[in-house]
């Protein structure tokens, strides 16, 4: 029997439930950053990610139970350095980050992730440098660099520094996971990615913050704990198994290159919360926007 990647109609060589995919994450995670600036104007950074990851463990606490039969002991090394590289660790760069910069610069600042996963993988996994890719990503950069030109200068803050560790983060995630957990279930790698990190998330939560003295105390603690715990559920649980299931009918510069995306709907969210949007910002999308086509253009 055909799979579906062999039945769906393809565009540019992948099946069309890969582009749905992938606009789906661009959607979730594009409206991330919003939630997580949302999350910080009460709780504290550290608060933040670890209620972010924490919300992500109450929905796979009791499938865990299921699922973590259905893997081999030999990949639960893999599945935990997936769920800190690619949900804990980016998660307490980000919410720290974006105390400092706001949300539009924060999804842009993710763009960088298929540059770091093409690097990661010609470095590390031995993957072929094709120069058609590489000059995709590089159209990518220069519309990242455009976004931040203002008034003549290209305005630099240091905590972007964390969310270049992020992105190199996810960059590893993306490879690790194409590599040594490819006939491992997307709903399996989450499930057990994601409990073990989460309960690491849940101890510094209640162990070392006072985030339910927060929460009782401020008067928008509860509005500010429904956008978390959207943010964990969807933008970490379920947007986790959707990610991981195109990787599967993809492959990981493809998947990583939803981050090329999410600028799209990151730096809206930020115009309708009252960022502002110049010319450059709009060259800049711009040209992500062609780095994804000339990149993906070749498997």
């Amino acid at each position: 029997m055909p799979t579906l990647a062999q039945t769906s109609i393809r565009t540019h060589k992948y099946p069309l439930i890969a582009w749905l995919l992938l606009s789906a994450l661009s959607l979730i995670w594009g409206s991330s950053f919003l939630l997580i600036k949302k999350g910080l104007e009460v709780f504290t950074p550290f608060q933040v990610a670890s209620l972010r990851i924490a919300a992500a463990f109450i929905v796979v606490a009791i499938p865990f139970w299921w699922h973590f039969r259905k893997v081999s002991l030999q990949k639960w090394g893999f599945l935990l350095l997936s769920g800190l590289l690619g949900n804990l660790i980016p998660a307490f760069l980000f919410a720290i980050a974006q105390t400092q910069i706001n949300s539009s610069v924060a999804s842009i600042l993710n763009s960088l992730t298929p540059f770091f996963t093409f690097l990661v993988g010609v470095v590390f996994f031995r993957k072929k440098a094709l120069w058609q890719k590489a000059f995709g990503i590089f159209l990518g950069i220069i519309g990242t660099l455009l976004i931040f030109y203002q008034k003549g200068n290209l305005q630099f803050n240091a905590y972007a520094l964390l969310i270049v560790g992020a992105t190199l983060g996810y960059g590893f995630n993306v490879n690790l996971t194409g590599k040594f957990l490819a006939d491992v279930k997307p709903i399996h790698i989450t499930t057990i990615s994601i409990f073990m990190v989460g309960a690491i998330a849940n101890i510094i939560l209640f162990g070392f913050t006072d985030f339910l003295s927060t929460l009782q105390s401020h008067s928008k603690g509860y509005e500010a704990l429904t956008y978390i715990l959207i943010l964990g559920v969807v933008g970490s649980g379920i947007s986790s198994i959707l990610f991981y299931k195109l990787l599967q009918v993809s492959s990981p510069l493809f998947a990583s290159s939803v981050t090329y995306v999410i600028p799209l709907v990151g730096v809206s969210w930020g115009l309708l919360s009252g960022e502002t949007i110049t010319p450059a910002h709009l060259a800049g999308m711009s040209l992500i926007i062609a780095g994804v086509v000339v990149m993906n253009k070749y498997k």
